[in-house]
């Protein structure tokens, strides 16, 4: 499932359930609305909104979808730091599963079914149903206690810091347990922490349900001068929010992952986050292209939309907010072909709108698989139908955002042709899907510089001696470790995930068994420990990774050939590491240069 449709199962279903609230002022920043209030209509009469502000359209869509609320004073602050319950809050308004309080209870709806759960009291249940798991959360003056009660499993989470949740946001902090966002760390929410940017990474990823994949890719390569800073077990998370425009660097290359965020940057975050869905989250939001706009007393524009493709009208309320190009606009400014989206209010009425630029009239895309190749015509096999395409004389061609020559393409290549009329004027090649397979088995030969070993598989299949290319991989995780490549050895277990073309295995990623090889690497030294005055264990380092290894109480320690006891071993020596069925075997520290 693409990432934009995991967003858009995240957000439509609750959506459709609940609606969404018009804004509001609250009781406090982004606490509970209160029924019956005014909406904050049009020209945003908060006292500190900057016109020319660089998150004003984000904060403005986010104001009028009812995610982002003023406080009782009429300030915005867009400049204040956001904690994690706000951020919290805001996303699941975001997700349209915000709960609503009627006669003293919270309820509201999550994807699975219906939870509600009183307000009040020393220690109360709370009830939840999502994807088939029922939860329960207990309150009380120690914390928070979760329970999932779902046949076979059994999740118990002991929040000690859940004490800490105002009442009013225990409603936000159940969805957003339940749907997997907020997720605590070491026993703690650290909720009312500000929120920074490797935070909102995480908690955005996990929202567009691509935790699995986050995870996969624990230890990814990341493009950022301070990618050091980040921890390995959350660079998936990173490079995940990275590639799918969730966030991204500063031009000065780095990341800035424990800078705190603040609530404009949260706004222009979830605008992001909001717009990469296939449908919108708000059943009145509308999405389409501007066919006509009429100006005057009784102004209106009508929109070209998937569900209207002839067209439809709708009324403009005479104070709406436009926005082009992130700046402040008029109506008289939309253009026919212009992208808009246009927030509703409660009678239809285009209330907000944002102009997010222009498609060339008459273009059109076509994907499918290259059958033939000529100097004025293509032909493509799409869907089983074979169709030919006339070439434009100023064509280009790409494959990854570079250009190639059209005589690089091949039969077989799957393509995509941007059509003018019904002339080519580009074409890009598309990268062939990848199925990733895993396989298991014994190194029988190394050859690193032919940039493969070979693998004799066990894993169930054929025994089979395989081919292992290891082009696309910078190392090979051991326990916590990331090691060189160089440590692989004949008779080592290793588990390799990667693409198979029916002659050889292209690595993905190495991971060796550490139960059942023997591994010999450098490491610092970082501490090591003691159990009964026998030998227990030792923190080694490598790069920027670290882990505990076990040791034998009989381990051979060295130093310049000769034998030194394990206490003599000091922090910041530089030793060679000798594994050996499950544990460290051998040290040897390595002379000083």
């Amino acid at each position: 499932m693409s990432m934009r449709r995991k967003i858009l199962a995240g957000l439509v279903v609750g959506s459709l359930m609940l609606g969404t609230a018009a804004p509001v002022l609250a009781k406090g920043p982004d606490k509970d609305p209160k029924p019956g209030k005014a909406p904050v209509h049009m020209r945003l009469a908060f006292k500190d909104w900057q016109h020319g502000y660089w998150a004003n359209e984000a904060l403005a869509r986010m104001i009028f979808r009812g995610v982002i609320l003023g406080d009782p004073s009429g300030y915005i602050a867009p400049q204040r730091l956001v904690t994690k319950l706000e951020a919290a809050v805001m996303l699941v308004r975001a997700l349209g599963l915000e709960p609503v309080v009627k006669d003293g209870k919270w309820s509201g709806h999550l994807q699975g079914g219906k939870w509600e759960f009183k307000v009040g009291g020393k220690k109360v249940e709370y009830k939840v149903q999502y994807r088939g798991e029922h939860f329960v959360f207990k309150w009380d003056q120690h914390g928070l206690k979760v329970e999932s009660k779902a046949p076979g499993q059994k999740l118990v989470w002991e929040i000690r810091d859940g004490h800490l949740v105002p009442d009013w946001g225990r409603g936000y902090v159940q969805v957003a347990l339940a749907q997997g966002f907020l997720v605590p760390t070491g026993g703690f929410l650290n909720i009312l922490s500000p929120l920074n940017r490797l935070d909102a990474a995480v908690m955005l990823v996990r929202a567009a349900g691509l935790e699995e994949e986050a995870k996969a890719r624990a230890g990814a390569s990341l493009p950022f001068t301070d990618a050091g800073q980040i921890p390995p077990e959350l660079r998936g998370y990173v490079a995940l929010a990275v590639e799918n425009g969730l966030v991204s660097g500063y031009p000065e290359g780095d990341f800035r992952p424990y800078q705190p965020v603040t609530r404009a940057e949260w706004a222009a975050l979830l605008d992001r986050f909001d717009r990469r869905a296939e449908e919108p989250a708000d059943v009145r939001q509308v999405r389409g292209t501007v066919a006509e706009v009429k100006t005057g007393a009784q102004p209106r524009i009508t929109l070209i939309t998937r569900s209207h493709p002839d067209g439809v009208t709708y009324t403009v309320a005479p104070d709406v907010l436009i926005f082009i190009a992130g700046k402040e606009a008029d109506l008289r400014d939309l253009k026919v072909g212009d992208q808009v989206i246009a927030q509703l209010d409660e009678q239809g009425r285009v209330i907000f709108l944002v102009g997010t630029g222009k498609v060339e009239v008459g273009r059109t895309q076509v994907q499918g698989e290259v059958a033939g190749l000529g100097e004025t015509r293509i032909l493509l096999e799409v869907d089983g139908v074979f169709r030919a395409y006339r070439l434009a004389s100023d064509l280009r061609v790409y494959e990854n955002g570079k250009a190639i020559a059209y005589e690089d393409l091949q039969p077989g290549d799957e393509v995509r042709l941007t059509l003018q009329g019904d002339t080519v004027v580009r074409i890009d090649r598309l990268e062939a899907a990848r199925t990733l397979v895993e396989r298991s088995g014994r190194v029988q030969r190394v050859d690193l510089d032919e940039g493969a070993f070979w693998l004799y598989g066990d894993d169930g299949q054929r025994p089979q001696q395989v081919e292992v290319r290891v082009d696309r991989v910078d190392g090979v995780v051991f326990k916590d470790l990331k090691l060189d490549l160089t440590v692989l050895a004949r008779g080592q277990r290793v588990l390799v995930a990667g693409t198979w073309d029916g002659d050889l295995l292209r690595a993905e990623s190495l991971a060796l068994d550490p139960e059942e090889s023997e591994v010999v690497f450098t490491a610092e030294l970082l501490s090591r420990a003691l159990k009964d005055g026998r030998p227990e264990s030792v923190v080694v380092r490598v790069g920027n990774r670290r882990a505990e290894l076990p040791v034998s109480p009989r381990v051979a320690v060295t130093e310049d050939g000769k034998a030194i006891r394990f206490v003599e071993l000091a922090a910041g020596e530089t030793v060679t590491v000798t594994w050996r069925s499950g544990e460290v075997v051998a040290l040897t520290v390595e002379a000083d240069e």
